[in-house]
């Protein structure tokens, strides 16, 4: 139930910082948001993310990150305000594929098919 309420408190934050710009903190509440978020379950992630994780935030300055999407086919989004180049290299390593992402009032669409 804390859990449950640090993450509700974490969205107002975070709602907040996207509306006065503030991206760096933004990617400070996903990580917030993410180690509450570990504590639910141990389903919330799948194998071997968590360390591609904890991996990209001492390696390439990742300030936050968080797992969306559901059934093992969803997508790990990463803020990472310097090393983009670094970053993208490691994870693509990792048999991960970039897409770019962006804030918008529209909410989650889809914007590739590849």
């Amino acid at each position: 139930e804390d859990s449950l309420l640090r993450i509700k408190d974490i969205g107002h934050r975070t709602l907040a910082a996207l509306e006065q710009g503030n991206l760096d903190d933004f990617g400070r509440l996903c990580d917030e948001h993410w180690q509450y978020k570990l504590k639910l379950s141990s389903k919330v992630s799948v194998p071997g993310m968590n360390e591609i994780y904890e991996e990209t935030k001492k390696r390439f300055g990742v300030l936050g990150g968080k797992i969306a999407g559901a059934g093992g086919g969803g997508f790990l989004m990463l803020y990472c305000p310097n090393k983009h180049q670094e970053l993208t290299r490691f994870m693509h390593e990792q048999r991960c594929k970039r897409i770019e992402y962006g804030i918008d009032e529209m909410g989650s669409r889809i914007i590739t098919s590849d």
